[in-house]
């Protein structure tokens, strides 16, 4: 493969990158870690017990998620966008519990769209902060390695 057709290939993966990991924000399962922070994925949504009955919820970014009460003692926590925002609760004594909620974007399913766009390519996704990092094969190895014919410039 010519140095040309390299860069022609990284011209169109690039865009579908991009395109990908806008897909991504749009599921997530919200995981618990501690006391202090809440960790969830985009889009979905997760159950968070408190030590005692609520009375007050303030959220400091509703963008970026959404705080329910489903009970007393019981909070539902829905991912809306990548990124971070805090949760403050008060009970009947004005006593108050602070939560940092961090909504991922879900990287499964980068991963395996990822994996249907470039079939032989060795990619893995990560995340830090709300910027999604993409890494892998070169296409230059790949094409070495016996990439299928679709990664050689016709002509």
């Amino acid at each position: 493969m010519t140095r040309l057709s390299h860069v022609s290939m990284l011209r169109l993966f690039v865009p579908t990158l991009v395109f990908a990991a806008t897909l991504v924000q749009a599921q997530v399962e919200v995981t618990a870690t501690n006391s202090d922070t809440i960790t969830v994925r985009n889009g979905k949504s997760q159950t968070v017990r408190t030590p005692w009955p609520v009375k007050r919820i303030s959220l400091t970014n509703p963008d970026i998620a959404d705080v329910q009460a489903l009970q007393p003692e019981s909070l539902v926590v829905m991912g809306k966008a990548v990124g971070t925002t805090d949760l403050l609760l008060w009970n009947e004594k004005e006593e108050s519990l602070h939560y940092s909620i961090d909504v991922i974007a879900d990287l499964r399913k980068l991963e395996r769209l990822l994996a249907s766009l470039f079939p032989g390519l060795a990619l893995q996704s990560s995340q830090s902060g709300d910027v999604v990092i993409v890494s892998g094969t070169s296409l230059e190895r790949a094409t070495r390695n016996g990439c299928p014919s679709c990664w050689r410039s016709p002509g």
